[in-house]
């Protein structure tokens, strides 16, 4: 109980420093992964790989827990993967047909 109760306070006192060195340097590198993906793939290929990943996560962790997942988890999902579908082929489908001679 009494780590429990040091996390749970906000007097980390001589720990602080430490906590602070081991929690930042794993959360470094995420930006400029991602800054490097969009880079070399474009926003909409990383907007459909991130949604992508959501769903897999979503489905992963149904599966481990056994949980189903709710009729407006289901649904939202099915929302936001055809918002980013739509969102990413939208520049195709309202660009005009070039004329072939």
């Amino acid at each position: 109980k009494k780590k429990k109760r040091e996390i749970l306070s906000l007097n980390w006192g001589e720990k602080l420093p430490s906590r602070l060195f081991t929690s930042a340097p794993p959360s470094v590198p995420r930006p400029q992964l991602a800054t490097m993906t969009i880079k070399s793939t474009g926003a909409v290929t990383a907007s459909v790989a991130n949604t992508a990943k959501r769903v897999i996560v979503m489905v992963y962790m149904a599966a481990v827990t056994g949980k189903a997942l709710t009729e407006e988890q289901k649904i939202g999902a099915g929302v936001a993967i055809c918002g980013v579908l739509l969102y990413s082929l939208i520049d195709d489908l309202l660009k005009p047909k070039s004329k072939k001679n």
